[in-house]
């Protein structure tokens, strides 16, 4: 069951460890199986590439562009 947004943020933060666990089960769950969570995966990378700042998104832009060249 979803919880609402309020109810996320009265959550406790996770510890490192647990944090850590999290990361790497949901990294493996988009790698293996991209297609079913490609709405996700596109949520995620709009937030992360519209919070990053501007020296880290001109270096990331300029990063992609040389990998497509090659």
């Amino acid at each position: 069951m979803l919880r609402t947004l309020l109810e996320y943020h009265k959550l406790p933060f996770l510890d490192d460890k647990q944090r850590t666990k999290y990361h790497d089960d949901l990294m493996a769950t988009f790698l293996n199986d991209n297609e079913k969570y490609h709405e996700d995966i596109k949520e995620m990378m709009d937030y992360f590439i519209t919070e990053l700042g501007n020296a880290d998104f001109i270096r990331m832009v300029e990063k992609i562009k040389q990998k497509r060249i090659m």
